[in-house]
């Protein structure tokens, strides 16, 4: 069990990521560099069924919409960096075998 105090601290950061998040919508690790709270937190605290209490379940579905957008700007970016580092490989019917570092 966490101490009053620890609690309003807790309750405190998650309304700050919450906040942050929702103004810059901007990634993780740019949240955690600006708030001074580690990654893991602040994944944590995004997810926190605190938000739909205090904020609203309105806000709570906005941040995990933008939490789900980034996630897939970055499979794309990913995708386009690997296509752009890598050689593909194919066998003699055409297919996919495989890829080679440029």
């Amino acid at each position: 069990m966490l101490s009053d105090e620890q609690e309003a601290r807790r309750r405190l950061k998650i309304l700050t990521v919450a906040k942050h998040f929702i103004e810059h919508g901007c990634s993780i690790e740019e949240i955690s560099n600006a708030t001074g709270i580690s990654q893991s937190s602040v994944q944590r605290y995004l997810h926190d069924p605190l938000i739909i209490s205090e904020l609203g379940r309105d806000v709570y579905d906005l941040i995990e919409t933008k939490i789900n957008e980034n996630k897939l700007k970055a499979v794309i970016k990913g995708g386009k960096t690997f296509a752009e580092n890598n050689n593909y490989v194919k066998d003699e019917t055409g297919k996919f075998k495989g890829s080679t570092r440029k």
